[in-house]
């Protein structure tokens, strides 16, 4: 049995808080532009899509490292492991694929959406027309 404690494990972005996104929408619809609620949900829904993009690219056999954020390779074998060559990390892919199953980060046919907004979202400044 392997213990998770020994390994760096990736940490992915939470779900967005429904009561997030309801007082973004009250606001809006009282006409209120809350500058500090839009900062929250729209980085909180850009951590989620770049975390739903990594575990993507896990899915398909190169996942992210924690370590350096390289693309680690996966190991042939019965108990395969995840590697980074560029920094040494290196982890049980069993441990590794728990980290994500379960978590709502598949972003199956919207990928295109999900890239597109990583895309279009400017984490270096504010937008506020065209939200509400």
């Amino acid at each position: 049995m392997t213990d998770k404690g020994t390994y760096r494990l990736p940490v992915w972005a939470h779900r967005l808080r429904k009561s997030q996104i309801e007082r973004l929408y009250q606001s809006c619809s009282q006409g209120f532009v809350d500058e500090e609620l839009i900062d929250e949900v729209g980085f909180a829904l850009y951590s989620r899509c770049l975390s739903m993009l990594e575990v993507r690219e896990a899915m398909f056999g190169r996942p992210p490292c924690p370590g350096c954020d390289a693309a680690a390779q996966i190991d042939d074998g019965p108990d395969p492991f995840a590697r980074c060559a560029n920094c040494g990390w290196s982890c049980p892919w069993d441990l590794y694929k728990k980290t994500y199953q379960r978590k709502g980060l598949f972003s199956g046919g919207l990928t295109p959406f999900v890239q597109e907004f990583v895309t279009q979202f400017p984490p270096h400044s504010r937008i506020v027309n065209g939200w509400c």
